[in-house]
């Protein structure tokens, strides 16, 4: 299931890929025929599917558009539905019946995701993303509620009980553990901090490598000078506040597919939803064997990651939980005063973002550790997929996502960057890694 269905004119497709590319950067999966559509597969069979499917239809309006039977009906099956938004790429009459609903004016769009039009379009979208009915009947029931982290896990002793008022009443969402005593501040040079990565034994085959995080004390959020880089940052990574972090474990990478379809095979977690990865094959054939598929798992949803952590806990005698919000940017950061862990640009080979932006060699996502190790000994903090970390949005509909993937620009990749999902949403560009205390 495709989050946007794209209905537009082939002949303003080049005028389109700058708008799919900002919202895919958003997170977002979006259905437009020439590349979603296999070889072989019957095209008007695929359309109809996508558009029951979808989650809401954007159709661009312009000189073309208007005089096309096949956008007319795209549309209408969206106005049905209730789901549609419309956008104008030229001024013009719009066709009867879609004349009532407002439409957003993309006639002088700079490409720009801070552009007032743009920022509305955005808005519309994920109130209505926010909004939808339960996936289709294929999506796993509602599991037992995770208990949600104590009110000792949101702020440490060390931020006063007025600061405390007030990042309530601002809405800030930043879980944290439990207080303890810290270290002192890590250095704030813009040179990486070299630490000595105490990378846990693995006590059985599935169980994965865990890397020994020492806490410590960081600046969350998007700061200036620091992380307005790459197209700079979005709201909801602001303001900055100082965050104090106590010991904890990572998994060095992402949860692979091997390690993901052991909990499967034990009846224990879902199957993955693969339907999205109809244009990338190398997903097709992952389930068929379990040793060796070093993938990164996706097409699980925080319900799933919860199923995993709750199995792995059980066989191993670990407790094992997914990563904080602020333990996920304290150790993408890894103890650096950038941007990225390696600084304030992109540098090649480094991570795997959209195309060739980041200058790597992977198509799709990348197998786990195919990229250096960040200072903390952590891979792929940056791209490849984003991750599930545990906090939810402050409405409790949504879980917060990090990292970035490799479909994404690098501005995703930022150490900042926060997006959000419906806590059963399953997506191609989405899995998780694991942490304990």
């Amino acid at each position: 299931m495709y989050d946007i269905f794209l209905s537009y004119s082939s002949q303003d497709r080049e005028r389109l890929m700058p708008l799919v590319d900002a919202l895919e950067q958003q997170g977002w999966s979006v259905f437009w025929d020439h590349r979603a559509i296999p070889v072989g597969r019957d095209w008007h069979e695929m359309i109809g599917e996508a558009i029951q499917e979808c989650r809401c239809v954007l159709v661009a309006w312009s000189v073309h558009s208007i005089k096309s039977p096949w956008v007319k009906e795209e549309a209408l099956a969206g106005k049905e539905r209730k789901i549609l938004f419309p956008i104008l790429l030229d001024k013009v009459a719009l066709p009867f019946g879609f004349k009532v609903l407002q439409s957003a004016n993309f006639s002088q769009w700079d490409q720009r995701t801070d552009h007032p039009e743009f920022l509305k379009l955005n808005k519309g979208i994920r109130r209505a993303l926010s909004k939808q009915p339960a996936p289709p009947s294929d999506t796993p029931q509602p599991l037992a509620e995770t208990p949600r982290p104590t009110p000792g896990r949101l702020w440490t002793a060390g931020i006063t009980v007025t600061t405390t008022i007030i990042a309530s009443i601002l809405g800030l969402n930043y879980f944290m553990p439990n207080p303890t005593p810290v270290s002192p501040p890590l250095p704030t040079t813009p040179q990486p901090v070299q630490v000595a990565i105490n990378v846990l034994p693995k006590r059985l085959a599935f169980e994965p490598d865990m890397v020994a995080v020492k806490g410590g004390t960081f600046t969350m959020g998007c700061e200036n000078g620091r992380d307005e880089v790459e197209g700079g940052c979005f709201a909801d990574e602001k303001p900055i506040r100082e965050v104090t972090i106590t010991d904890f474990k990572a998994s060095s990478h992402e949860i692979t597919v091997e390690q993901y379809l052991h909990c499967v095979k034990a009846k224990a977690c879902d199957q993955p939803h693969w339907q999205d990865t109809k244009t990338f094959a190398f997903y097709a054939k992952l389930g068929e064997t379990i040793t060796g598929n070093n993938q990164p798992i996706v097409g699980v949803s925080w319900d799933n990651a919860q199923q995993y952590t709750r199995w792995l806990s059980g066989e191993t005698g670990t407790s094992y939980r997914l990563l904080t919000e602020a333990e996920w940017e304290y150790a993408a950061r890894a103890g650096t005063a950038t941007a990225f862990p390696w600084g304030n640009a992109i540098v090649d080979g480094l991570a795997n973002c959209r195309q060739d932006l980041c200058r790597d060699s992977f198509p799709n996502a990348a197998p786990v550790g195919s990229f250096a190790a960040n200072p903390f000994g952590l891979h792929d903090m940056q791209g490849n997929v984003w991750e599930w970390v545990q906090d939810s949005t402050d409405d409790g509909s949504q879980h917060r996502l990090r990292g970035g993937s490799w479909a994404n620009r690098p501005q995703a990749l930022r150490s900042a960057m926060r997006h959000q999902h419906l806590t059963k949403h399953r997506h191609y560009l989405v899995g998780f890694r694991v942490a304990a205390d």
